[in-house]
């Protein structure tokens, strides 16, 4: 799995740009099976704690506490998922390497 990272109003986002669809099978990266299998995945690698979770009809947030870190999960269903952190979290680059690290092998 590929991702393109950008900082954007203070966080550093890793948005999901590539995939194996034979991989995923039916799960477009677009769709809310795709977000809750990579998140799931994310969040357990890291033995993240969910602290809180707003999923709707079109969008979700997932917050979890990773370390000290806050990590968040988004998924809208027209741009598809991303995982942030905050950018001046000491902590920052630490957690999106093993992020990264989780997303390379799925």
């Amino acid at each position: 799995m590929k991702v393109n990272r950008r900082v954007d109003k203070g966080r550093i986002v890793l948005f999901v740009v590539d995939y194996d669809v034979d991989r995923f099978g039916q799960h477009d990266p677009e769709s809310w099976k795709f977000f809750e299998y990579v998140s799931n995945a994310v969040i357990e690698g890291l033995s993240a704690v969910i602290l809180e979770r707003n999923d709707g009809p079109d969008a979700s947030r997932w917050v979890c506490r990773i370390r000290l870190g806050l990590v968040y999960f988004d998924f809208d269903d027209m741009m598809g998922m991303s995982i942030s952190i905050d950018e001046n979290d000491p902590s920052s680059e630490a957690i999106l390497e093993e992020v990264s690290s989780i997303l390379a092998k799925l």
